[in-house]
């Protein structure tokens, strides 16, 4: 069906045209059907012998040329041509060939033969006495390898050649083009339809088709079911794959594939039975109808055309007659879709639609066509400019034009009946008729055919517009900006929109030119932008409706103006300090009018913009010249045009900068403690090491910073100092920053501390006391304060202690009085005290010895091991921290060995041996028992001594 081309445009539904090519049908075996009645009649025995595959082409009158089973070619009279033996193809592939007729050369067909692989030949009817044969050197050419026994053509959306649709091995989509009397075959040539994830399309047994329009693509496999795509004729891309479904299909076999006239309405053959090429009486063979138009859902919601049982699957095809035939194997009959267009069973199937003769059987093929046979397809085109519709197609026309008319790309035959109504009262019964519409306006035109005892009709809305007025374009006048003698101008940009008025750009060419004979004469259009000489040059518009040549065209003049443009030097900037620094403040423009008036006000005006071309356009003046502030951050061009009042048309203009300056921003210094080390109560103090604070930021090279010793001084900028001597207490510093024209003030402080000299401490040893933890040394600290303080007031001064000298210097990590530590390697260490000034933080420090001492082991003389929580166990604390190799030995009274424990694994005794005959035997008795302490350490005696047991 014809393709919407503009939105202007209304489609009407259109009928399939039948066209004799697909006229005669050889199948089966020995099978032929006569298309060219009203209804098909039985033709001749066929030659033609095969399971499934084969095709027939006839001409467009429907006289029978040959058919093929794919190996051999038969002509008309049933008789192998020459050379018509020996094709690739084979009778036992579902498609085993389809035959489409070459449109640049009308001997030429080309065959394409299918098995596991796809191939070509040429046949030329005019070889063999006008029978035709296979060209000998156009024979089993290859065009794709490792196929399935699929094959499918359609006209390509240009008209010019046809799409060969095939499938791979793996269900992969390909398509390859043909024209010229050749399919461009192989890698470099196919267009592959992108992957289906989810969808398994890998069954060689089924059938593709395309839609009589070219719009959709079908495929069966044999267990893969059936799948329906977008097709795009331009690209030759299946796309948008839906698997089709609905009951009773689980688990059965796809085979045959069809769709109806008006491409909407899909038929799939289903079988529950998969044996092929052999005779079946146990299979259900349903046909399903689905509305592609329909619903969402519509692949899952079929409807059930016919259910039959006891014969194989079979093939469906479209056939001229607007029905859909249905292959019956092993039987004398076809089914028939009688109105395929129709939803539902209104269809009209009927199972023995077709009756054959005994001499003839059908079996699971039918002959294939390119689908586009049955598409008639009205066009239209200009013609007073072009001589085909190929590639000119149009439905909108200037008044005046000669439209010429044609029935759609295929030949129709000339025993056919055409009448065209034009929609205007006018009709014409050639098959390409030209017509002129008198009056604007849309006309519905019909197409009639009536061939092969069938009546088709197709309507079209063509639309026939006014002529163009091309609306009078003001005087244009243009400044020779750089004095070179001319200045450019694109009318496309203004001009164009004054000419079009309310017309659209669109559907309108315009063009520029310098007469009228070359306006009339469609020739030597100006190239835009254009440079136009200075002076006035007269220029002459065509408008003309696209696409028409001639009958919609306007014309009309102009005059473009150049001028001139007196020139200024630009002017020096007006700079200003920012206050707030934001980039913005207030200026007044107006300070260069007296310099460029030439020093007589009344023969000039002045008008300020912000942007050259608004300054030539005479376009967002600035609205108040004395007050303005900035747009754009920091600094901003302005362009002033002068305006001759004796000489209006062509204004000067000159320019300046407006400049915000930002104020030096002096950085915050917090006070500056210095530390009087030397104890003279003064310093010297080079205020240059500040610099870096003062600019905080700012860049050193762009701004000058000084200082002052007084705010009067700083503010004027006058006896600055570069030292300054202070003394104990606080001195007041005011600094300068420079930069930029501009400055900015501040000021800051030094104050002077005294730094203390801390006193000299002596060492001192741990504490020994039962309350340190095991295995910890503490000493107390603040019996060193008195001696450290060294006179100072506590309460002017702070004194902490720390582990190191880094932690003392910077006051971190300070140590508790009571400082506790573990067992060290040696027998002293370092501490560390801090001095401090709470006036200033100045400080001293000094370190002193801690020394760690053994304390005395107290041996408790009892115990009473009655789980009571007091004294339970023979307790001696520091002997396992003091002693680190000690053994701990319990004898009783007789000097036998009771118990035993030793530093690494040490147990308290509870009274329970683990020596001995009394290991593990419970409590001892009451009593008087003896100990030996072996420390292993020859600083420290043994000792042996006795426990009281008690409970």
């Amino acid at each position: 069906m014809k393709k919407l081309l503009l939105l202007i445009i209304a489609i009407m539904p259109l009928m399939a045209m039948a066209q004799g090519e697909a006229a005669w049908w050889f199948f089966g075996e020995n099978a032929s059907l006569d298309f060219n009645t009203a209804a098909p009649v039985t033709g001749p025995v066929g030659s033609l012998s095969t399971i499934e595959g084969c095709s027939t082409i006839s001409d467009s009158c429907g006289n029978l040329l040959f058919y093929s089973d794919g190996s051999t070619v038969w002509d008309n009279a049933g008789n192998p041509m020459p050379n018509g033996t020996g094709l690739s193809g084979n009778s036992t592939a579902s498609q085993s060939a389809i035959i489409i007729p070459d449109l640049q050369n009308s001997n030429l067909y080309i065959i394409i033969t299918v098995y596991t692989n796809v191939k070509y030949s040429v046949v030329d009817m005019s070889l063999n006495g006008g029978l035709g044969d296979v060209v000998s050197n156009q024979k089993n050419i290859s065009i794709a390898g490792n196929t399935q026994e699929k094959i499918a053509a359609v006209k390509n959306a240009a008209g010019d050649g046809y799409w060969i649709i095939l499938t791979k091995s793996n269900g992969r989509i390909e398509s390859y083009p043909a024209t010229n009397g050749m399919v461009s075959g192989g890698n470099a040539n196919r267009v592959r339809s992108p992957n289906v994830p989810g969808i398994d399309m890998d069954d060689f047994i089924g059938q593709i088709k395309v839609s009589p329009d070219g719009t959709k693509f079908g495929f069966t496999g044999l267990d893969n079911g059936a799948v329906v795509f977008d097709y795009d004729t331009a690209t030759g891309l299946a796309t948008n794959a839906v698997k089709l479904g609905g009951p009773n299909i689980a688990s059965v076999h796809t085979y045959g594939i069809e769709f109806s006239p008006n491409s909407e309405l899909v038929y799939v053959n289903y079988n529950s039975n998969s044996i092929n090429n052999l005779p079946v009486t146990n299979n259900i063979k349903r046909l399903y109808q689905y509305n592609t138009a329909g619903a969402a859902g519509w692949e899952n919601n079929p409807v059930e055309i016919s259910v039959e049982t006891g014969e194989g699957r079979g093939a469906l095809q479209l056939g001229i007659d607007e029905k859909i035939y249905h292959a019956r194997t092993f039987t004398q009959n076809l089914g028939v879709v009688n109105d395929p267009n129709v939803v539902g069973t209104g269809a009209n199937y009927v199972h023995n639609g077709v009756t054959l003769p005994a001499t003839m059987q059908v079996r699971e093929g039918l002959p294939p066509f390119v689908s586009s046979f049955f598409e008639l397809d009205v066009t239209a085109f200009d013609g007073d400019r072009f001589t085909s519709s190929l590639g000119n197609e149009a439905t909108t026309f200037c008044l005046g034009t000669n439209v010429q008319f044609e029935s759609g790309y295929e030949e129709l035959c000339s025993t056919s009946n055409v009448l065209w109504d034009f929609g205007d009262s006018t009709t014409s019964t050639d098959f390409s008729p030209q017509h002129a519409y008198g009056v604007a306006g849309s006309y519905t035109v019909t197409l009639t055919v009536t061939a092969f005892g069938y009546t088709t009709v197709d309507d079209q809305v063509i639309t026939i517009e006014d002529s163009a007025v091309a609306n009078v374009v003001p005087t244009v006048v243009l400044c020779d900006d750089d004095q070179d003698g001319m200045e450019s101008r694109d009318l496309t940009v203004v001009e164009n929109g004054i000419i079009l008025g309310a017309q659209v750009a669109a559907d309108n060419l315009i063009s520029y030119h310098l007469s009228q004979a070359d306006a009339d004469a469609n020739q030597a259009a100006l190239t835009m932008p254009y440079n136009f000489p200075t002076g006035t040059t007269t220029l002459y518009v065509r408008i003309t409706k696209d696409p028409a040549p001639n009958a919609c065209v306007g014309t009309s003049t102009f005059d473009v103006v150049v001028k001139n443009r007196p020139t200024y030097a630009a002017q020096t900037n007006i700079e200003v300090c920012d206050v707030d620094n934001d980039g913005f403040s207030a200026f007044d423009l107006t300070v260069y009018e007296a310099i460029l008036n030439g020093g007589n006000p009344a023969d000039f005006a002045f008008a300020y913009y912000t942007s050259q071309a608004d300054a030539f356009a005479d376009a967002n003046a600035i609205s108040t010249p004395t007050d303005f502030t900035n747009t754009a951050v920091d600094s901003q061009t302005i362009f002033i045009k002068v305006i001759d009042l004796n000489a209006p048309g062509c204004d000067g203009v000159s320019q300046f900068n407006v400049v915000v300056n930002d104020t030096p921003v002096v950085g915050t210094i917090a006070t500056q403690v210095l530390c009087d080390d030397d104890g003279n109560g003064t310093e010297d103090v080079d205020l240059s090491q500040f610099n870096t604070q003062v600019l905080n930021g700012q860049a050193a090279g762009a701004f000058v910073v000084t200082y002052y010793d007084n705010n009067i001084d700083a503010a004027a900028g006058t006896n600055a100092i570069t030292t300054i001597n202070v003394g104990l207490g606080t001195t007041t510093v005011f600094t300068r920053v420079n930069g930029n024209d501009c400055f900015g003030t501040g000021s800051f402080d030094i104050q002077l501390s005294e730094t203390p000299v801390i006193g000299v401490a002596t060492s001192i040893t741990n504490i020994c006391d039962e309350n340190i933890a095991v295995g910890q040394n503490s000493f107390d600290l603040s019996v060193q304060d008195d001696q450290l303080y060294n006179g100072y007031n506590t309460s002017d001064f702070t004194l902490t202690y720390h582990a190191t000298q880094a932690d003392a210097d910077t006051n971190t990590n300070p140590l508790s009085s009571i400082y506790s530590i573990p067992n060290p390697s040696g027998n002293s260490s370092i501490l560390y005290a801090r001095l401090e000034n709470n006036a200033g933080g100045c400080y001293d420090v000094s370190s002193f010895e801690i020394i760690f001492e053994s304390c005395e082991v107290i041996f408790p003389e009892g115990f009473s091991p009655n789980n009571d929580g007091v004294n339970d166990t023979f307790s001696i604390p520091g002997l396992q921290a003091q002693f680190p190799n000690f053994v701990l030995k319990i004898y009783n009274r007789a000097g036998a060995e009771l118990y035993e424990t030793r530093s690494e694994n040490y147990v308290e005794f509870a009274g329970i041996p683990n020596k001995g005959l009394f290991a593990s035997d419970g409590l001892l008795p009451v009593g008087t028992y003896f100990y030996v302490i072996q420390y292993n350490d020859p600083s420290q005696e043994d000792t042996a001594s006795w426990v009281y047991i008690n409970y």
